[in-house]
């Protein structure tokens, strides 16, 4: 009786709103499209996880005591902003896939674990893919791209706190001729500095000076590093003298 009842009240609303069945083209391409929003979430989740841990990875952590004031927190702005999209993204993706048919059935908690595992396993893949192709290495002269993906950019580029990284143009005796990352010439005294194993002190090698400012175009070295994973792009063009000597 109970049964009857429910069913003549269905009925007698559907008559009286006048609702109509939902077509069921409609219907497969409204799932379809949340699938792809879903497919779509993952992949921003996924580079946004994947540039947190290139941004971390590339981070020179045993200076950053070096690094001062509003440069720090600069410096340590881009993990946030790519976590965050990280977050945005799974939160949009729980939503969207709470309307398809079977994730609506599913508890919250486990809805929320599995849409994180395949943002993370993404992250990581996309990791393992730039670690591999350096692809963000193109990129690098765009600051903006530069910047969020590569710390080293900004640490690198602070003279007067004892940080300068550059490409070597000529190496004379104990003075190394460099253009740094804001295409500036630098005349680096080496004679006293360590000079790392995996550096080779030659024309156009990538390396990193940690040291101390003489002039605005001295430099004496303290130790010397290499650049590290991918070659060193993105420097402003300037007239050096020490441009195309070789």
């Amino acid at each position: 009786m109970k049964n009857k009842k429910l069913t003549d009240s269905v009925l007698e609303r559907i008559e009286k709103e006048k609702i109509k069945p939902i077509k069921k083209d409609i219907f497969v391409l409204k799932n379809t499209a949340l699938f792809v929003l879903c497919g779509i979430s993952i992949l921003i989740g996924g580079v946004g996880f994947a540039m947190n841990l290139t941004f971390l990875s590339r981070l020179d952590w045993s200076v950053i005591t070096y690094v001062q004031g509003i440069m720090k927190f600069v410096l340590f702005t881009p993990p946030f902003l790519w976590l965050l999209l990280t977050v945005v993204s799974i939160f949009m993706m729980y939503i969207e896939f709470r309307k398809t048919k079977d994730g609506y059935r599913m508890e919250n908690k486990h809805l929320i674990m599995i849409i994180a595992a395949l943002v993370l396993i993404s992250g990581v893949i996309g990791w393992g893919i730039e670690n591999k192709y350096n692809i963000t290495s193109y990129f690098t002269n765009v600051a903006a791209i530069r910047d969020a993906t590569d710390p080293r950019y900004k640490i690198w580029s602070n003279p007067e706190d004892g940080l300068l990284a550059g490409e070597i143009k000529e190496v004379i005796n104990d003075e190394l001729l460099i253009v740094d990352l804001e295409g500036m010439d630098w005349e680096i005294n080496i004679k006293d500095a360590f000079i790392a194993g995996k550096v080779v002190l030659q024309n156009d090698e990538s390396i990193k000076i940690i040291g101390e400012k003489v002039s605005n175009s001295r430099f004496n070295a303290s130790k010397i590093l290499p650049w590290g994973q991918g070659k060193m792009r993105g420097m402003q063009e300037n007239n050096s003298i020490y441009r195309n000597t070789k």
